[in-house]
């Protein structure tokens, strides 16, 4: 119960499982990035980033608040009071967030790669298209799952 809770079943699932399939839900994917930073600072012995927790949880929560939000236009709107600014500046700073949290992620994970298999030298275009890949996190998952239960399962040996 307690793997289910912390969401470490995101980090070993694999493609053919039918919960794939809600990794493409865009809040649990946030929460799959999250675990995969975790994961990384983990296997390569670094301190927890809190800049990376900071983006994660700003954009989880603001994924919510636009749900919450086309629910109930009036609360969404009164909350920036009519302010084009600030709605804009609140895009923005989440869409900053996360490019933030996906560049950690490609650069963690690069490292990861390159701890497990070094004769690994990865490219600049290597860099950019996992990176690519984790922005758009629907092609990214199918490409780069495997990696990531490959990491797991050297995190837990």
């Amino acid at each position: 119960m307690k793997e289910i809770i912390n969401f470490d079943w995101l980090l070993r699932i694999r493609k053919s499982d039918p919960f794939f399939l809600l990794v493409l839900f865009q809040p649990i994917y946030v929460i799959w990035l999250y675990k995969v930073g975790r994961m990384g600072e983990k296997l390569l012995k670094k301190g927890h980033n809190i800049l990376f927790l900071i983006s994660c949880s700003s954009v989880f929560i603001s994924i919510f608040l636009f749900i919450f939000g086309i629910e109930n236009k009036e609360l969404l709107v009164n909350t920036f009071v009519y302010e084009d600014f600030a709605i804009q500046a609140f895009g923005i700073s989440v869409g900053l967030s996360f490019f933030y949290s996906a560049i950690y992620v490609t650069i963690l994970s690069i490292k990861m790669d390159e701890l497990r298999d070094e004769d690994y030298h990865p490219q600049i275009g290597h860099n950019i298209l996992r990176c690519f890949l984790l922005i758009y996190w629907i092609f990214g998952l199918f490409a780069l799952q495997s990696k990531i239960n490959e990491s797991y399962e050297q995190l837990k040996n």
